[in-house]
């Protein structure tokens, strides 16, 4: 907000620099404001990734080919405790273990849906979904 308010303060003063300045600053943190500030709902029918209400993205289980948990720290020097950040992602196509590598260094990923890993969030999408999940890099997911 106050970087918008900023940029309207330029026009008035006619600081054209300051203008773009404060408005790619503004365009940022609506960027990231959307990116972090989004929930995703998971249900019978699938997921949909929402922004206050309004919906972003959507797949259905059906759309969904895998389902996995994917830890960021790849090179751990395979110590199962430390694996980084988890987090468990709904791809619609089936990875094999170098896509998997490959997600986890260019995370975050721009054609999937992905949540911060904790088991009942684990424990809940596979009461919704009866597919096996996929690990990299996890450690110990599984309860």
């Amino acid at each position: 907000m106050v970087c918008v308010f900023l940029a309207l303060l330029s026009v008035a003063m006619h600081n054209w620099l300051a203008l773009v300045l404060f408005s790619l600053f503004a365009a940022v943190f609506v960027v990231i404001c959307v990116l972090y500030g989004s929930t995703l709902i998971l249900d019978e029918q699938g997921l949909s990734l929402r922004f206050f209400g309004l919906p972003l993205r959507a797949m259905r289980w059906s759309e969904i080919a895998e389902v996995g948990v994917v830890g960021l720290k790849v090179f751990n020097n395979n110590d199962a405790k430390r694996t980084g950040t988890r987090y468990i992602y709904f791809s619609p196509r089936p990875l094999d273990k170098d896509a998997r590598f490959r997600l986890a260094l260019e995370w975050p990923p721009r054609d999937m849906l992905y949540l911060c890993y904790s088991k009942e969030r684990l424990q809940a999408v596979q009461s919704l979904q009866s597919v096996a999940i996929e690990t990299f890099n996890a450690g110990d997911v599984f309860f």
